[in-house]
């Protein structure tokens, strides 16, 4: 390995793992060290460090884990707008300390009519060292666990986004915490709420520090979220239901079918947010989803996905607002 391919591997690292020092903020020490590192992390990142990537011969998937189950699923989605990019996320999820033994991406066949003769190189590269491409109907985002939850239903399915490089470690993070929540949706990042704001998603705030167990948490899919087998309701899986109540806040849906199926929410809270991949983020569907003043918003979308599944949520919702008295 060059001397430079080295730096960009440790400035890669360094800075994911300086996070959880900087979050107990002990002494200045550790903020001065994180500050370093992200100043560093955030200049190699979006060039450098993708150029390190595109050159970097990634390791044969690993197998140690095939013989065992449930198996581990990592699954994600894009769209034709971050198709040429896409490539980088899926890289940092197959250079995982603790690799999945599958990568699926779900693409919508509306979106790229050509199959795999319209993907970049870049991408159809990967297949070599673990990634599965597969044609879908499109569910916008929620394609990143659609697929892969209904074709492994016996497996773990671990979920990502399209636009972040991801820690070295966030995949071993959540199976570490599964061993001990197994039954729990584990997510790396996680929000929460209260009894006063269970309607209002855009007020909800992010978690700091572990957590087990919990019935008011709200998923962050994107940040590397685990869900065991069959964690969800029967009802997420209604396409209709989806585009009519939210379609475009897979997050709130899928917090809302965890409790609705009985389950909780265990958060590793927090391992740093991944870094965006340099222009992605001007068709995030937080632009809207986060908004107060878009018609369609988290807000509108949790409201509505409340109202449909009133009776079936009943339970969970009084036991929210008995928790906050």
């Amino acid at each position: 390995m060059r001397i430079t391919e080295f730096l960009y591997s440790r400035i890669y690292r360094h800075y994911f793992g300086q996070y959880a020092r900087w979050l107990a903020r002990r002494h200045k020490r550790n903020c001065f060290f994180f500050r370093c590192a992200a100043a560093a992390a955030y200049c190699f990142f979006p060039k450098k460090f993708t150029a390190y990537l595109a050159k970097t011969p990634l390791k044969k998937q690993n197998n140690r884990l095939r013989e065992h189950t449930p198996k581990i699923i990592a699954s994600l989605t894009t769209f034709p707008a971050r198709i040429e990019k896409v490539w980088i996320s899926v890289a940092t999820i197959l250079m995982q300390s603790m690799p999945p033994d599958a990568v699926e991406l779900w693409l919508a066949e509306e979106q790229f009519p050509n199959g795999l003769d319209g993907l970049p190189d870049s991408l159809l590269r990967l297949r070599e060292y673990g990634l599965e491409i597969n044609f879908c109907e499109d569910l916008r985002s929620h394609k990143k666990y659609y697929g892969s939850m209904q074709k492994h239903p016996e497996d773990i399915v671990v979920i990502f986004d399209d636009d972040f490089f991801y820690p070295p470690d966030a995949v071993e993070k959540v199976w570490n915490l599964h061993t001990r929540a197994p039954r729990d949706v584990v997510g790396t990042s996680s929000t929460k709420f209260s009894k006063e704001d269970l309607m209002n998603p855009l007020d909800w705030q992010m978690q700091n520090g572990e957590a087990l167990h919990q019935i008011s948490f709200g998923i962050c899919g994107g940040s590397c979220t685990l869900f065991p087998p069959r964690a969800l309701h029967p009802y997420a899986f209604d396409k209709e239901a989806i585009r009519k109540l939210s379609p475009l806040a897979d997050d709130q849906w899928l917090t809302a079918m965890t409790y609705m199926n009985g389950r909780k929410i265990s958060s590793v809270g927090r391992l740093p947010f991944p870094v965006s991949v340099q222009g992605t983020q001007s068709e995030a569907l937080t632009n809207t989803n986060n908004f107060s003043q878009s018609t369609i918003n988290n807000n509108t979308q949790w409201k509505a996905i409340l109202d449909y599944y009133q009776e079936e949520l009943r339970d969970w919702i009084k036991r929210v607002e008995a928790d906050g008295e």
